[in-house]
């Protein structure tokens, strides 16, 4: 006769199990999403995911608020950047876009850490000094530009005016007028699933650099002397090279090595 399996505790007829306290690590976004970074391989190829990390802010995007449920929207016709009511039934984290108008595209500009973002209309959301917010611009400027901020609540934006992006509760109309960050100024961003999957690709693609040989390729490009023969690098290791591209700071290095060298007038 076999035996029960035992278990830790003593358990009696009728009462109900007791719910496993999640970590903190494991407790659910805001809109419902797991606040555990996907992993590549558990990114799906289709929809929209929210936005739990700086990398993966950019492509089409959706910024929304989740009480109640509103969606930044465009016009065809107004320069307006207003929110406007989604369907209650649908919840957070299955939301998408409805209509084109619901969607911006967000960029990374060139040697910044900071956004434009620019709606279907080919228009790019603004501000001037007194906090107003359109979607009046044809072309990036200072004013034009977003730092944007990922906290574990969800996503702020700060102008170059040092002041962050808000919702006008009577108007449903953004401002860019709040000098504090607080609830109003935290909106949930969701991105389409196929940008993150390509980004993170072309991230990792980015990153595998065989060192030894763009050191070489340096060499090849400044070395000015020797008649086309290439000098032999630096006698340092290569994981110095390794190290110092992960320190994002490759460029340095390299120069560094060819100095030692003492043969390149350019490097002095």
């Amino acid at each position: 006769m076999s035996q029960a399996p035992r278990t830790s505790r003593l358990s009696f007829k009728g009462e109900e199990p007791k719910k496993k306290k999640k970590s903190k690590k494991e407790r659910s976004h805001p809109d419902g999403e797991s606040a555990r970074p996907l992993k590549d391989d558990d990114i799906p190829s289709e929809g929209w995911l929210a936005v739990d990390a700086l990398d993966d802010f950019g492509g089409p995007t959706m910024i929304c608020t989740p009480d109640p449920l509103l969606v930044l929207t465009s016009s065809e016709t107004s320069d307006k950047a207003v929110f406007k009511a989604y369907p209650a039934s649908i919840p957070l984290q299955e939301l998408e876009p409805a209509d084109v108008a619901q969607v911006q595209v967000a960029v990374k500009l060139p040697n910044s850490d900071r956004y434009s973002i620019k709606s279907a209309f080919e228009k790019y959301l603004t501000v001037d000094k007194f906090g107003v917010v359109t979607f009046g611009s044809s072309a990036v400027g200072p004013t034009e530009e977003w730092e944007v901020i990922v906290k574990d609540d969800g996503v702020a934006f700060k102008s170059r005016f040092d002041r962050y992006l808000t919702l006008d509760q009577e108007t449903l109309a953004l401002r860019a007028d709040s000098e504090s960050l607080g609830f109003r100024e935290t909106f949930q961003v969701r991105g389409q699933a196929q940008y993150r999957r390509q980004h993170r690709k072309k991230r990792k693609s980015d990153a595998v650099v065989d060192v030894e040989h763009l050191e070489r390729d340096h060499l090849k490009k400044y070395q000015s002397w020797g008649g086309g023969r290439v000098a032999a690098g630096s006698s340092g290791s290569s994981s110095e090279l390794k190290h110092a591209q992960k320190a994002g700071n490759l460029n340095e290095a390299l120069l560094d090595r060819r100095v030692k060298i003492k043969s390149d007038k350019f490097c002095k």
